[in-house]
């Protein structure tokens, strides 16, 4: 049988990861483990960095570049419809004299988190890049950047992140790398090429969901594809796995949905099953060979 490998998962996430980690060795598989902080990748590499068929990424997820959650909340404040506004823009209820005051008030937190979160952009920005320069990962992810509405509002601290980490890694070369991408495709292609990181790293979309062009222009820029359940679930996503050439792809789960629980094997080993015979019945059945032959070259050594 085809070995399978998770090409994207957040194995730290999983109370019982060595558990995880232990199973999916037995069954042939190596996990390309994700993690969205930088203490999370050094968390992780204490728990799980002597687990043979495990490669840990070193992440900053966009999500939590000013230190939120992946629901966006915990430092910021919100405004009452639910924005990270200022008061110079936001037109709720101006009609309402008796909530004016309210308002107000809300939105002086609002802006005083904004200046906090900023702070804390900045101070991590440098923890990062020193990080970076201590530790020398050779793996990267999940970093990227979202511009979904509930991230909009931290748009310019996700590029800062983005180039930063960027930069080291066209200074450095040779690292693979996973890519979140919500609603800015081009944005990150072109920061890639700014930065000069595509030259001489790989890089992995995980599951994409940006306009056909930009999928074009991602696989003619030599970027692998990392398919999963939803991906797989959407016209589009399939579309694009038919679209996608066949070494530029791989097998992802994105599990465990939530942080902070154990998380059955027996889940991810089944979404990993559900993926590949999705991508076999799209692409044939040479697919899974293929993929897997591409997959344990990434891991081993990505610039090949």
């Amino acid at each position: 049988m085809t070995a399978l490998h998770d090409m994207h998962c957040h194995l730290d996430f999983m109370e019982n990861s060595a558990e995880v980690a232990g199973r999916a060795a037995n069954d042939g598989s190596l996990l390309f483990a994700n993690t969205v902080t930088p203490q999370g990748w050094i968390d992780a590499q204490t728990a799980l960095g002597g687990l043979p068929n495990v490669l840990i990424g070193f992440g900053m997820h966009p999500w939590w570049v000013q230190g939120t959650d992946a629901d966006g909340d915990g430092r910021q404040v919100t405004a009452p419809d639910g924005r990270y506004s200022s008061p110079y823009n936001y037109a709720g209820r101006a009609d309402d004299p008796g909530q004016q005051g309210k308002f107000r008030n809300i939105l002086a937190q609002a802006d005083s988190a904004r200046m906090a979160n900023s702070r804390f952009a900045r101070k991590q920005r440098t923890d990062v890049a020193d990080l970076l320069e201590e530790f020398r990962p050779q793996i990267i992810g999940e970093v990227g950047l979202d511009l979904g509405p509930r991230h909009t509002q931290t748009h310019e601290d996700q590029v800062l992140m983005f180039e930063r980490i960027m930069a080291w890694t066209a200074r450095e070369q040779d690292k693979l790398v996973s890519l979140h991408s919500v609603k800015a495709a081009a944005e990150v292609l072109d920061i890639l090429q700014r930065t000069g990181a595509l030259e001489t790293n790989t890089f992995i979309f995980h599951w994409f969901t940006g306009p056909s062009d930009l999928l074009k222009r991602s696989v003619e820029a030599g970027c692998y594809f990392s398919c999963g359940p939803r991906m797989l679930a959407t016209k589009k996503g399939r579309e694009y796995v038919k679209a996608i050439p066949l070494r530029q792809l791989l097998l992802e789960t994105d599990d465990p949905p939530k942080q902070g629980a154990p998380y059955p094997y027996e889940n991810l080993r089944a979404n990993l099953e559900s993926v590949a015979r999705d991508v076999a019945t799209i692409k044939g059945p040479e697919a899974l060979d293929v993929i897997a032959e591409t997959s344990v070259r990434l891991l081993t050594n990505p610039n090949a």
